[in-house]
């Protein structure tokens, strides 16, 4: 274990370079509405970890509108409700796509 520990925090400080090449709209809408089942499986992930980042969010600021994604919803409904509201919003996608799904979720699951 602490072997492990070891070559983690090595492999944790060593410098990697930084990029702002982030996600945009664009690309996570040809990835969810591909029919490759690889490029499909990627928008699943990067759907289900804004999913996942969003409520912990809430549950930190307390001032934030508790919004609820129904516990029965799988991961293929929250990604299609992500993928409409991008294929609704086309001047958006140039915008990040973490933002454009956290839009999403709002506007689905918010009162």
């Amino acid at each position: 274990m602490l072997k492990i520990l070891i070559v983690a925090g090595i492999a944790w400080s060593v410098p990697t370079p930084c990029f702002a090449n982030f996600q945009d709209g664009n690309k996570l809408y040809a990835k969810c509405t591909s029919e490759v089942d690889s490029q499909q499986a990627l928008c699943y992930g990067f759907v289900e970890g804004v999913n996942d980042t969003w409520t912990t969010i809430q549950r930190w600021e307390p001032t934030m509108p508790r919004c609820t994604v129904p516990a029965a919803a799988t991961v293929k409904q929250i990604a299609d409700v992500v993928t409409q509201y991008l294929q609704q919003h086309p001047e958006e996608r140039h915008n990040t796509a973490a933002s454009l799904a956290m839009n999403a979720l709002t506007l689905a699951f918010c009162p």
